[in-house]
């Protein structure tokens, strides 16, 4: 009996499998080999320490392929017979089962570097700043000015009330009009 990969629908060590992959048998530690039995996902048999894993289902960076040693100063690199795999590798990628059993280590992108801005950004409204004004602007005539500013808008259909329009309403120290702007100073405020 040959080899096989233990991963559910993985085809490595069968006669059907074109591509030649590396097999690795799985860890005789018991806290490893626990820890592998939790990444893949297979219910109808528990993993052994004497069955297989490809290396198709792990990262390339627990995968090595190379030897590299150092020796009076050089660098040697020799590929070995066969490839090795590192002591903290867990199977995670799984490319024939359903795409969330693979659990991908996502790597985190740099954040860009940020660059102050030019122009000093304007501060936002706040409805107290336009009470503060409207209560400095004590003349009569600023009131009159932006009633006549307001006089030609109209309000959507939505807004306007569906009560008689009323003719007339309050503001500080000030009755308008529909038409005009009187002031008078024995109002209370």
């Amino acid at each position: 009996m040959g080899r096989k990969c233990f991963v559910p629908r993985c085809n490595t060590g069968y006669k059907s499998c074109e591509q030649k992959f590396s097999l690795f048998s799985a860890p005789k530690d018991e806290a490893r080999l626990k820890l592998w039995r939790h990444a893949i996902p297979r219910k109808d048999r528990i993993l052994q320490a004497s069955d297989h894993v490809c290396e198709r289902h792990f990262e390339p960076r627990f995968v090595s392929k190379t030897w590299t040693a150092e020796y009076n100063g050089n660098v040697l690199v020799s590929t070995p017979r066969r490839a090795c795999l590192s002591d903290d590798a867990v199977p995670s990628i799984f490319p024939d089962c359903p795409a969330h059993l693979s659990k991908l280590v996502k790597h985190r992108k740099r954040p860009a570097v940020r660059q102050p801005a030019c122009v000093p950004r304007q501060k936002r409204f706040h409805p107290t700043d336009s009470t503060e004004k409207a209560e400095e602007a004590d003349d009569p005539r600023s009131v009159t000015l932006i009633m006549q500013d307001l006089h030609p808008l109209k309000a959507p259909m939505p807004l306007r009330s569906r009560l008689a329009p009323r003719k007339s309403f309050r503001l500080p120290r000030c009755l308008v009009n529909k038409f005009s702007t009187t002031c008078s100073s024995n109002q209370p405020p």
